[in-house]
């Protein structure tokens, strides 16, 4: 926390390009806010500070975002929940029925105000039903890199890929192998996608 607010922050300050407007030396740090985040297998809820950047709009923005965030790999855009939480809750939802699901994720959190509900749940399948189809689309053009036969593997097959991916350097999990998604397909110089949730500036007209 001491760092986000810190003006020494130990981290890329974006001088070379800026993911925005791809000027040299446009964007400053403005600041920071707080992101609550839960992480269910270890039962933390907390405040999360994120350190935000503004865009001077030096280069020539092909979207209309002025700002943006910088958020741990841990997190997916909009969502409290963490990447391996989402994963955890899509382990219960595809090995128990929806109401057997809700109960085991209420129990893990011991939080009412979490207001866990039946659409909570089908918010997280859904996440994870679209980053099954975003790497099905980015195997089939980087087949190099594809497991065997990936295309063809069912949503169980692929939720045991992400559980079991590694990526030297970089960790296991389906945290990594979002880093690793990102990294691949050109990180913040090439303005990528998450693998998991889309950030505001996707959102908008180029």
């Amino acid at each position: 926390m001491e760092k986000a607010k810190s003006n020494n922050l130990e981290l890329d300050n974006y001088f070379d390009c800026c993911p925005i407007c791809h000027a040299r030396g446009c964007p400053v740090r403005i600041g920071y806010y707080f992101r609550y985040a839960l992480e269910l297998s270890s039962q933390f809820f907390e405040k999360i500070p994120i350190v935000r950047f503004k865009c001077r709009r030096k280069g020539n923005p092909k979207i209309k975002a002025v700002t943006f965030s910088l958020l741990p790999d841990s997190l997916i855009p909009y969502h409290r929940y963490t990447i391996d939480t989402c994963i955890a809750v899509i382990i219960i939802l595809l090995s128990l029925s929806m109401e057997k699901a809700l109960q085991h994720v209420y129990n893990c959190i011991f939080d009412e105000e979490l207001n866990t509900s039946e659409r909570t749940i089908l918010r997280l399948y859904n996440l994870f039903s679209q980053s099954c189809i975003k790497l099905k689309n980015f195997y089939s053009s980087n087949r190099n890199k594809a497991p065997p036969d990936f295309y063809n593997y069912n949503k169980n097959q692929i939720l045991k890929y992400m559980q079991t991916f590694q990526s030297e350097g970089i960790g296991t999990g389906a945290k990594t192998l979002a880093v690793f998604y990102y990294q691949s397909e050109g990180a913040y110089i090439k303005n990528a996608r998450f693998l998991f949730g889309t950030a505001s500036q996707f959102r908008l007209d180029r």
